[in-house]
């Protein structure tokens, strides 16, 4: 810091202290309020899957797991029903698991098998109205 020797230069050190002061609340200011908004748990939730939709693998193993799940889960009540029977229990808790390792693992053939089913019968379908 430099000597002060008059009251202009003293002046002056204050101005611009004032300024640097005014310059720093100003940027605090912006702060807090960008880290009020990235705590916000909606902005939390965007942003993850924003960087986990850049990640494709886990993407995939997310959709694949999904599919696998809703499937297995439907299977089951399908078997199942509305009955209380012991062995149909465990036959749609078996199935279920059956269905729900096969497809989370077999979901790239899946996903084929929906594009090509979505590009080349749907389609025709839609040409023809």
């Amino acid at each position: 810091m430099q000597h002060i020797t008059s009251t202009i230069e003293l002046k002056e050190a204050i101005r611009q202290l004032e300024a640097d002061c005014d310059f720093e609340g100003t940027q605090l200011k912006a702060d807090f309020q960008y880290a009020c908004k990235s705590l916000n748990p909606l902005n939390i939730l965007r942003e993850t899957l924003e960087e986990t939709a850049t990640f494709p693998l886990l993407l995939d193993n997310i959709i694949g797991t999904t599919l696998g799940l809703v499937t297995g889960f439907l299977t089951k009540k399908i078997v199942i029903g509305r009955s209380g029977n012991k062995l149909r229990l465990l036959a749609g808790s078996i199935l279920e698991f059956i269905l729900l390792n096969g497809i989370s693992q077999r979901s790239d053939t899946i996903k084929s098998i929906g594009r090509f089913i979505v590009q080349n019968v749907l389609r025709k379908k839609e040409r023809k109205f």
